[in-house]
């Protein structure tokens, strides 16, 4: 039995309109620390600069969000989450914000970890938890 295995090409969406996601990206660079832009990842580079959110998008364009969405859990949360905030208007709300705090749990999250997260109030632990 012959298993192919196929080349998985990454590209970093380095020009994310979600500030937090670069700051942090920054912020690990600063360290020193050598992984810095995993969570910029994106698998499809006709998605780098799209708008996820556009109401006219064509239907090609939105299998492919779709597709991104499914594979690429950092994707998700960078473009298309919206956390609602009180008295916004319906399918407006913020972006998420990546911070230390939550940029752990997610990680942790996604390598299935058993964790117990404390923040200080008001840092985003519903929030991190429930998306």
């Amino acid at each position: 039995m012959v298993v192919s295995q196929q080349q998985i090409t990454a590209y970093y969406h380095m020009s994310t309109s979600n500030q937090s996601f670069l700051n942090m990206h920054y912020y690990l660079k600063q360290k020193g620390i050598e992984n810095n832009k995993f969570f910029l990842v994106v698998y499809d580079p006709d998605l780098i600069g799209v708008n996820p959110r556009d109401p006219n998008l064509n239907t090609t364009m939105k299998r492919k969000i779709l597709r991104e969405c499914i594979i690429n859990f950092w994707y998700f949360i960078r473009e298309v989450v919206r956390i609602p905030d009180q008295g916004g208007q319906v399918g407006g709300g913020k972006r998420y914000d990546l911070h230390r705090g939550n940029l752990a749990l997610n990680f942790g999250f996604l390598m299935n970890w058993n964790m117990f997260a404390e923040f200080p109030r008001q840092h985003g632990k519903t929030m991190g938890v429930a998306v």
